[in-house]
């Protein structure tokens, strides 16, 4: 063999050696598969759900077929009236509901889900992943399910503990059934927030404030009372005292000779009492009875 021909060969067995080398290389990037923490991984050939699942850590298959992961830990899904909050962060995304006597309020309200990844194959055969999920699943149901309890509401409950719970509740009831033929887990449904129609809120700060106003002012009554009570007591004992030192003078004649007596000590005058029996000369601090 001529050592042109020599040449041609070695060139071409190491193109198809490069070339098996690069293929083995190729096939074991696309066979090794990486599965998070927190997340199962569920296998699909050409796009189809073939069944097969496999746990968080390192795994090889078929270069030609795919592992998508699922996440298995809790997820929330928010739909609030505040811009970048919740799922749609660039406007405002509060489910929006009209109470029974045809006032428009705004709902925030948070789900709490997981996705039961003993059967993630479902989920992914059923909804590929789990934005698709809540776009086409929670999100209808959240919002179709709280207009309607809102309709039997009215609006001075709608706002309260009493209307939030019924909201709640609903939703909750609402989700568990969707929930309960799917792969997913429903762990809590919270309403976070319920606005009012801004004239219907000054109204409430008005009655709030003539609210305080007449606490304030019954209070103040109250103790007026009080005082009152406390000064008809103290009055009642001055004149129980009166009355008893009044009868303890009518039965003791001397003790109330010797007050008089006292009392007009200062004068100088001459004085008699009125029944003539005692005579007093202040001058001479002297006394005497006829």
């Amino acid at each position: 063999m001529q050592p042109s021909s020599r040449n041609f060969s070695a060139g071409l067995l190491t193109i198809v050696a490069v070339a098996v080398i690069g293929v083995i290389l190729i096939s074991a990037v696309l066979s090794y598969h990486q599965v998070p923490e927190g997340h199962t991984g569920v296998e699909t050939e050409f796009g189809a759900v073939t069944g097969a699942q496999f746990a968080a850590g390192a795994h090889l298959t078929a270069p030609w077929k795919a592992v998508q992961t699922v996440e298995c830990r809790p997820r929330t899904y928010t739909m609030s009236d505040q811009s970048g909050e919740g799922e749609k962060e660039i406007q405002k995304d509060a489910v929006v509901v009209q109470a029974v006597n045809g006032t428009t309020h705004r709902v925030d309200i948070t789900i709490r889900y997981r996705v039961n990844c003993a059967n993630s194959s479902a989920f992914v055969s059923e909804w590929n992943d789990e934005q698709q999920m809540e776009e086409r699943l929670i999100r209808p149901t959240v919002r179709s399910q709280l207009r309607d309890e809102a309709s039997s509401i009215r609006t001075s409950q709608i706002y309260t503990a009493t209307g939030r719970t019924k909201l709640q509740k609903s939703a909750q009831s609402a989700l568990t059934e969707e929930f309960v033929s799917q792969a997913i887990v429903l762990e809590a449904v919270q309403i976070r927030e319920v606005t009012l129609p801004e004239g219907y809120q000054k109204e409430l700060t008005k009655k709030e404030n003539s609210k305080v106003k007449i606490n304030r002012k019954e209070n103040q009554i109250e103790v007026e009372k009080k005082e009152a009570e406390r000064k008809r007591v103290e009055a009642n004992a001055d004149a129980e005292v009166i009355r008893i030192r009044g009868d303890a003078l009518d039965n003791n004649s001397i003790v109330l000779r010797d007050r008089y007596i006292d009392a007009i000590k200062s004068t100088d005058k001459v004085i008699t009492s009125p029944d003539q029996e005692l005579i007093i000369d202040a001058q001479n601090d002297t006394s005497s009875s006829e």
